[in-house]
């Protein structure tokens, strides 16, 4: 039988989008997914109550939380799939996913419409972004790099 796993990487990664940041106070609610929602992305309440990538007329639900027990699909991606429970953070600290290069301290935003919607920045690009109430970003990221997110009590965006 051939080895599962021949080669090893001496350092991990500091985080995965949609872990948790700490072991403080968190909620988390869940949700069936209405569409595909990747883990560490921002998550809206659609009309039906379901979880939803962020659209026009969404607010704002929480960030989609990673579940070890999940399997990778044919292109290795993990992510929640359309029908599926969704675990969403609702505050506390969870890492997202930064659509452009980010640094502690700042505001944070979700995308909204245009770009990737889901992923978070710090700013409301012409509107197509809407800042989250009271949440800031804990540790700078570069583009599409896991970012720690505090967030407090989830709000309307």
């Amino acid at each position: 039988m051939p080895p599962v796993q021949s080669s090893y990487d001496i350092n991990h990664a500091q985080a995965y989008p949609g872990q948790p940041g700490n072991m403080g106070p968190q909620s988390t609610v869940s949700r069936v997914a209405s569409n595909t929602i990747p883990f560490g992305y921002a998550v809206c309440r659609a009309a039906d109550q379901t979880a939803s990538i962020p659209a026009a007329g969404l607010s704002f639900a929480g960030i989609a939380k990673r579940d070890q027990g999940r399997q990778a699909d044919g292109s290795a991606v993990i992510q929640y799939e359309a029908g599926e429970e969704v675990a969403i953070m609702e505050d506390g600290y969870a890492w997202g996913v930064a659509e452009e290069a980010v640094t502690a301290g700042q505001p944070v935003f979700f995308r909204r419409e245009n770009g990737i919607p889901g992923q978070f920045r710090n700013d409301a690009v012409g509107g197509d972004a809407v800042v989250i109430s009271g949440a800031t970003f804990e540790t700078d990221a570069g583009i599409g790099e896991p970012v720690l997110i505090r967030m407090p009590y989830a709000q309307d965006g």
